[in-house]
């Protein structure tokens, strides 16, 4: 009996060790949503995902894979077990994730692709933020701040297209300015995984190497940038006179932004990406083409996938109140309470 008890319990510790948000007690037909890990991007836009599918009649399962390509996989094989109609996938790793989108298009499973492009295989429709629109927003911040001065591009994941495309879009933009000698770039680099640590001791080493104060730092996404902002403040005491970019709008680089810390964010539209995509999947799983909403094309390597983009917002100071308090994506007590920040 003991032994019995000890393999239940193992089992279901292992059903919670799988990342998986789902339930089989439905009689609708079923879709999944696979994100990467607890970045809150990812599981925010799941959950409006999920909550989209279930208006739609279908019934969402959510798999988190915790930065784990295997367990990506293995979540893959599991939703192709339960029957799904669609798949939505952001990428653990975008290059060896299309032997997960090849697990599905065997099974006869149309994939979206969310934030980032699977590369080198057939793809349904993929579903993104504006890269270069993005780089657009950070450049044209730090040059209208700075137009004069040293420039740290602390870039993210090369391995990821947004990380790579965000930092060609960064250097074609800052070129110019480059050429004319307006400003220097002194360090570039890209940073595994978004990995906030490695971002700000990558910064510290440049700083400690080059011997230059920064007159801009343009970080990948909000969390490098706090990172970042944090090793500011602890060699040169503050950072003023320091532009700062990021993107996610996340709480607490919001709440930076307000105290003056923080220069700008970029708001990704969650609510209307993950609406995109959740009627892209919700087409797709009923047999049709979302031709309507498709606004371009990205190629992965192996052919043009349909595209839908969604542009972003930029948030500063100057704009809080009506782009984030007002919009209801943060409440003014939790964004000006900076206790703790």
């Amino acid at each position: 009996m003991l032994r019995i008890l000890n393999r239940a319990l193992l089992f279901i510790l292992l059903l919670a060790a799988a990342g998986c948000s789902c339930s089989d007690t439905t009689d609708k037909d079923r879709v999944a949503i696979l994100i990467p890990s607890d970045i809150l991007r990812f599981k925010n836009v799941a959950k409006v995902f999920a909550s989209k599918m279930n208006e739609a009649g279908y019934q969402c399962d959510i798999y988190n894979a915790a930065n784990s390509e295997a367990l990506q996989m293995e979540h893959a094989r599991r939703a192709i077990a339960s029957g799904v109609r669609c798949a939505c996938i952001s990428a653990v790793n975008a290059n060896t994730a299309a032997a997960i989108v090849r697990l599905f298009e065997e099974a006869g499973i149309p994939v979206v692709a969310y934030n980032r492009l699977i590369n080198n295989c057939h793809l349904n429709c993929f579903v993104a933020g504006d890269v270069k629109g993005l780089a657009e927003m950070m450049v044209r911040t730090a040059i209208e701040a700075k137009p004069n001065g040293y420039y740290y591009i602390i870039g993210g994941d090369r391995y990821d297209i947004n990380g790579h495309a965000l930092r060609q879009a960064t250097d074609s933009l800052l070129a110019p300015y480059e050429e004319r000698g307006d400003i220097t770039v002194v360090y570039r680099c890209y940073t595994e995984n978004w990995d906030p640590a490695v971002a700000a001791e990558q910064f510290v080493q440049a700083i400690n190497l080059s011997g230059r104060k920064p007159d801009a730092v343009l970080a990948g996404y909000d969390a490098m940038s706090r990172s970042i902002i944090g090793a500011i403040e602890e060699i040169y005491g503050s950072t003023d006179g320091i532009v700062v970019t990021g993107q996610d709008a996340e709480l607490a680089s919001v709440r930076m932004i307000v105290e003056g810390r923080q220069t700008m964010t970029a708001y990704h539209r969650q609510a209307i990406e993950a609406d995109m995509a959740a009627q892209a999947a919700a087409a797709l799983a009923a047999g049709r083409k979302p031709k309507d909403i498709i606004t371009g094309t990205t190629f992965n390597g192996m052919e043009e996938v349909p595209t839908i983009s969604v542009t972003s917002q930029l948030i500063t100071q100057d704009n809080v109140n009506e782009e984030i308090i007002k919009r209801g994506i943060y409440k003014a007590e939790d964004v000006y309470d900076t206790g703790g920040f």
